[in-house]
């Protein structure tokens, strides 16, 4: 199932209990607007299923539920990281965040932790944005993270250096756009 047009009979900020076709269903509210009860609604939806749970999860637009069905995928990340980044941003800020790597923001913001974001915004910005960085290339920044620099500057700088170059003149160009820049 991928969406549902159904009535609205319930809503909490954490749950909706909703009914199409004589059929209840309950599951996970992933948004922040307030629905009118009583009123019939279309909403797309995830069933959500591994070892310990088998829970719908309700979304009010395409985009988030296609974004949180990626995010999903990813090991150790579930209906709670889902619910903490969609509940706190709106999915515009959620991919400005993701484009412009800021793991920091993305850190402040849901709680999540340093990890999870990293691997969020990374699988984000590879499977919707179709950007990623090769192996040489991660090597690089986790290595300039372990320098001290944070991500979200080496992202950054990134983006300014021809990633053609081998790995040393990547590393060079890298370090001298951080200090250069401030960072």
């Amino acid at each position: 199932m991928y969406y549902l047009k159904c009535k609205i009979l319930e809503e909490s900020d954490i749950y909706l209990i909703v009914e199409s076709n004589n059929i209840g269903y309950k599951g996970y509210k992933i948004f922040k607007e307030n629905l009118d009860i009583d009123k019939e609604q279309f909403l797309y939806l995830i069933n959500y299923k591994n070892e310990f749970s088998n829970e719908l999860l309700f979304f009010n637009s395409k985009e988030t539920r296609d974004i949180s069905e990626i995010i999903l995928s990813i090991k150790n990340i579930g209906i709670t990281s889902i619910k903490k980044i969609f509940t706190i941003l709106s999915i515009e800020e959620f991919k400005d965040i993701c484009k412009n790597q800021d793991i920091n923001k993305l850190l402040e913001k849901t709680k999540l932790t340093e990890i999870n974001c990293k691997k969020i915004i990374q699988e984000i910005r590879s499977k919707v944005f179709k950007q990623k960085y090769n192996l040489k290339q991660m090597n690089i920044i986790n290595s300039l993270n372990k320098l001290g620099y944070k991500l979200s500057d080496i992202y950054k700088v990134f983006n300014q250096i021809d990633l053609n170059l081998n790995e040393e003149l990547i590393l060079e160009n890298a370090i001298f756009n951080l200090n250069y820049n401030g960072n």
